[in-house]
Order: structure tokens, then C-alpha cells, then sequence
């Protein structure tokens, strides 16, 4: 019998943005949605993915989740 094993996916999301001139690029808005959200969606749709986690930095950990 082969058992499958399911992977875990760590998004790394706790950069400083300092590129984007102070906005964070993993909540600025994509098509109405923030580009965080489209990342982990696709990894939720992935029938191999069996845990996600979000890496955010300290300061992000207030903001609203959704």
C-alpha cells in the first residue's frame, strides 16, 4: 500500500518593502484582492498542500486577517 504524504507550504511575507517606497507589496491590492491572498489561494487550491504558513513580520501581526 502507498501512503501519500501532504506538503506543507511556508510564504515567506515579512519583507520590508522598502523598494515599493513604504507600501507593503504583499497587501497592496491586485485586481481588487491583496497579492497575499491570491498566493495563498492558489496554494489552497493545490491538492498537495496539506498546511500552509503565512511568515509575516511583527508589525503585520495587527493587521485584520481575511
Amino acid at each position: 500500500m502507498t501512503t501519500h504524504s501532504k506538503t506543507s507550504a511556508i510564504i515567506a511575507a515579512a519583507g520590508s518593502s522598502q523598494r515599493m517606497g513604504g507600501m507593503d507589496k504583499m497587501f497592496a491590492p491586485l485586481g481588487g484582492r491583496p497579492v497575499l491572498a491570491r498566493v495563498v489561494d492558489v496554494f489552497q487550491q493545490c491538492e498537495a498542500i496539506g498546511q500552509i504558513v503565512v511568515v509575516v513580520s511583527q508589525q503585520d501581526l495587527s493587521l485584520p486577517r481575511t
